[in-house]
């Protein structure tokens, strides 16, 4: 049975019903001072894959070495996380959000692990190809196929010992990139 390849226009349909499903209020006042915000960055070529960093090691850097997406701390001037989330993208990997993305909506906050603060990842489609050119906070960066993260093959455990007590947390393994 032949299978039909799946077009850019379906993978829009998508991207349109995602956003219809997020959240736009995007008012930055009614969170503590020191929230976050992320990009969630989507490329909708010949697979639909996802922009994750890998954070330069730094000594003072609580998040020294993980793999995230682009972000940071909300800062004045910032009048929404998506502004948070657009600035941090640019200064981070040279990517202008405004210019080359449609922005989608916000996904619902959540408290970071690794400092008590809350993180308001905001989600974005490219709309057209841009240059990725990372800053120093960047060790590296890549696209990864949505389909890695459904894939059996990519479960896995992380373990690390905290103080001499063995902690083991779900992950996801793409290539060199422990998620």
């Amino acid at each position: 049975m032949l299978e039909k390849k799946a077009t850019f226009s379906g993978r829009r349909n998508f991207f349109d019903s995602l956003g219809s499903k997020l959240f736009h209020d995007d008012s930055v006042a009614e969170f503590e001072t020191g929230s976050a915000s992320v990009a969630v960055i989507f490329k909708a070529d010949e697979s639909a894959k996802i922009l994750l960093i890998k954070r330069a090691v730094k000594e003072e850097d609580p998040w020294s070495g993980q793999i995230a997406f682009p972000g940071g701390r909300v800062e004045n001037g910032d009048s929404s996380f998506r502004d948070t989330a657009t600035r941090e993208t640019k200064e981070e990997m040279a990517i202008d959000l405004r210019r080359v993305s449609r922005f989608l909506g916000y996904l619902g906050p959540f408290k970071a692990r690794t400092k008590e603060m809350m993180v308001v990842p905001s989600l974005f489609v490219l709309t057209r190809g841009t240059r990725i050119s990372p800053n120093q906070e960047v060790a590296s960066h890549r696209w990864v196929p949505i389909r890695a993260f459904r894939a059996d093959s990519s479960r896995s455990f992380y373990s690390r010992d905290d103080d001499g007590t063995k902690l083991s947390f779900p992950c996801y393994i793409v290539g060199d990139y422990v998620i």
